[in-house]
């Protein structure tokens, strides 16, 4: 991950604080996708196939961090929550992008091999629509 770049959470209703996820080492994601949905005809024009969009799906985001007992605890009581948990993304650019989001921590694992560090990672399920803001200009 970039230096600078932060994952934060909030259980707050409406959030106005977030807690950073701490030793975080790198993040992936949100892998969007869209359905489409087969509309093809006998009047389909030249033989192709056509399409129109389905429902949009707001993908995961998967994340690798530095294994510690306070962060991967923090991390076991979003995954025991039955709610969605608030997320920003924070990057490190000019524009100072903030992706925000809702969704559900599905997964929670901790990893150790010979020679080695200890690691976690984590997966969020994405519940609804991503939203993109450049915080610097305000778009």
């Amino acid at each position: 991950a970039p230096v600078g770049l932060t994952l934060g959470y909030s259980t707050e209703e409406v959030a106005s604080t977030y807690t950073l996820v701490g030793q975080l080492t790198s993040l992936n994601g949100p892998t969007q996708s869209k359905e489409t949905i087969d509309v093809t005809s006998f009047d389909s024009n030249g033989g192709y196939r056509e399409f129109i969009d389905g429902f949009k799906d707001g993908g995961e985001i998967s994340g690798d961090m530095n294994f510690t007992s306070e962060s991967f605890q923090a991390m076991q009581t979003l995954f025991d929550l039955n709610s969605d948990i608030h997320w920003k993304i924070s990057l490190p650019n000019e524009e100072q992008t903030e992706i925000t989001f809702d969704g559900k921590l599905t997964s929670n694992q901790m990893s150790a091999s010979v020679g080695d560090k200890v690691s976690a990672s984590i997966t969020i399920k994405v519940s609804g629509q991503v939203t993109i803001t450049d915080t610097a200009t305000g778009d």
